[in-house]
C-alpha cells in the first residue's frame, strides 16, 4: 500500500510576527515547539496507519 505522511509543527514566535513575516528588526527567527505527524494509507478510505508527537524545547 502507498502512504504519506502529513506533518503540521508549532512554533514560538513574538506576538504579530507571522503577519510581518518574521521580517521586522525585532522578530527573532521562529523557534519549533512541537511536531505531530499522520501516516495515512493512500488506498480506500485513506485509513490513519498511524500517528507520532513530538515536544521539542527550547534551547538559548
Amino acid at each position: 500500500m502507498k502512504t504519506a505522511i502529513i506533518f503540521d509543527c508549532e512554533f514560538l514566535c513574538l506576538e504579530g510576527s507571522q503577519r510581518r513575516y518574521w521580517c521586522a528588526a525585532h522578530d527573532p527567527d521562529p523557534v519549533i515547539a512541537q511536531i505531530g505527524a499522520a501516516r495515512l494509507g493512500l488506498e480506500g478510505d485513506f485509513p490513519v496507519l498511524g500517528t507520532h508527537k513530538a515536544y521539542i524545547p527550547p534551547k538559548d
